[in-house]
């Protein structure tokens, strides 16, 4: 195969990847405004289960009291697919800094995605490795199994404490969450004349509230690292495709600069090989 072909069979595939990593960069976008709006919608719920919170505990204290917890279990939220940079390496290295900062030891971890997973394989302190979503569609599916396998570790304790690891795109961070106990996060507390008034006893709302909270908070967390993944993978992908552009042009130019060489040897054979008179020349 003359050296022009190699170069035209070589910007073909080049071709071809690059609308590859268009269609994956196109999908990453797709996700990202799926679950915009949902996110968004969570928070405000979200921030107005916080601010009920502060008003009951603001008058009922004894619910806020913390205890020592006998397992502590850290759900770590990182990709499932790849393309992402440092995405999943960037969560393992904020667990490492806050339980060395806080000097506390994670007892259990529970790595959500199978790039995440695939960096703790040997990390013995493992619970148990879930799936993470491809798609929006499948977060709901992924946090029922983060929430079942937790219910069957509260089952072998008297209390746990339950904390995340997540990207958040609105601060561009890393950030850390507790779960349980719950509304332990600088939620400010509120002061009011009179305590709110409850169709409930006060044991029975606030665990109705706990539930719902981090039903929704989960919800949310998983949300915004969906959309952290998606943001990175439309990043990196963009990258790639500048690179590939570049990469073309640069093959295209060569092939030309070849193609061109080529045609000039072909002519000087023709002449050669052809009975011309001396006097032509």
């Amino acid at each position: 195969m003359s050296r022009h072909r190699k170069l035209q069979s070589q910007i073909h595939d080049l071709n071809e990847i690059k609308q590859i990593m268009g269609s994956m960069k196109n999908l990453a976008y797709l996700e990202v405004r799926k679950v915009e709006r949902l996110y968004d919608n969570a928070q405000q719920i979200v921030n107005e289960l916080e601010k009920l919170a502060a008003d009951f505990l603001s008058f009922h204290p004894i619910f806020s009291s913390k205890s020592k917890s006998d397992e502590q279990i850290w759900i770590l939220f990182g990709t499932e697919r790849g393309f992402c940079g440092n995405f999943n390496e960037g969560i393992l290295e904020k667990l490492e800094r806050h339980l060395e900062n806080s000097g506390t030891k994670a007892t259990r971890l529970i790595p959500v995605g199978q790039r995440i997973c695939s960096l703790t394989v040997d990390d013995p302190r493992v619970s148990k490795y879930i799936a993470g979503p491809n798609i929006f569609e499948e977060i709901t599916k992924t946090l029922k199994q983060v929430v079942f396998h937790i219910d069957s570790l509260q089952q072998h304790y008297a209390s746990i404490s339950v904390s995340a690891i997540y990207h958040n795109v609105g601060s561009a961070k890393i950030e850390h969450c507790s779960l349980l106990p719950p509304f332990q996060d600088g939620i400010s507390r509120r002061s009011y004349s009179q305590p709110p008034l409850l169709n409930l006893a006060t044991e029975s709302f606030f665990l109705e509230l706990v539930n719902q909270y981090i039903f929704l908070k989960l919800h949310e967390i998983a949300y915004v690292s969906h959309m952290a993944e998606n943001l990175d993978r439309m990043h990196h992908m963009h990258g790639a495709v500048q690179h590939l552009d570049e990469k073309i042009n640069e093959t295209v130019r060569k092939n030309n600069s070849v193609r061109q060489e080529e045609i000039i040897e072909e002519i000087e054979i023709m002449l050669l090989n052809t009975d011309m008179p001396q006097n032509l020349f």
